[in-house]
């Protein structure tokens, strides 16, 4: 297992998560800025690097951009949209962090090889148990919404994850750049919240 790397990855998602808190709870005027820098760096990454199915990346982009536009103008609510980043990067580090210590078989080897059965269900686990122990301090959902609702955000997640691994292996990339330390570039950073917010629109209206 490479801990080198694991360490830049757990140290750039705590900064990230931390960075989020602060610009969504303590500099609200910022947040479309905020997003659409993120959204510029990863059509910069796209444009500068992907050379195959382009033009269905772009739309991916746009689809993705457009809905969080309208969730960040008609839905947005700022627990809940904090409880949804923590839920994508716990995922994200747990699967990372028992995938590479445990898991042996993999899930799509010849698209992402480091996605494995066990980091998958190991993960999803403890990300949801470790969201029932913070709904259980802070009451935000019941229970049922709350297991609904973490189920549906980790597989969408994953499927970010897959879908941006499927763009990459492509156009033979590792990274779509290494702007980021553990991570590579913004395009992978937030392959997850890039579906998952396109699935948060219905998921709103029963809120």
């Amino acid at each position: 297992m490479d801990y080198k790397n694991l360490i830049k990855r757990s140290v750039t998602s705590l900064l990230f998560l931390i960075l989020i808190f602060l610009i969504f709870f303590f500099l609200e005027k910022y947040v479309f800025i905020f997003l659409a820098l993120i959204f510029c760096i990863i059509l910069y990454e796209i444009f500068n690097n992907f050379k195959k199915n382009t033009l269905f990346i772009y739309l991916y982009i746009f689809t993705s951009l457009t809905c969080c536009l309208t969730y960040f103008s008609f839905f947005y609510d700022k627990y809940f949209f904090m409880f949804t980043i923590f839920l994508i990067i716990s995922f994200d580090v747990f699967a990372y962090l028992f995938g590479s210590l445990f898991g042996k078989k993999k899930i799509t080897p010849n698209i992402s090889p480091n996605k494995t059965y066990f980091g998958f269900y190991a993960s999803f686990l403890l990300t949801v148990f470790f969201a029932l122990i913070i709904n259980h301090y802070l009451n935000l959902y019941s229970v049922l919404f709350l297991l609904i609702y973490s189920s549906i955000i980790i597989i969408f997640s994953f499927i970010g994850d897959i879908l941006q691994s499927f763009f990459k292996r492509n156009s033979q990339l590792k990274n779509s750049s290494n702007i980021i330390p553990g991570h590579g570039g913004f395009f992978d950073r937030f392959d997850s919240f890039l579906m998952v917010i396109i699935i948060i629109i219905p998921i709103s209206f029963f809120l």
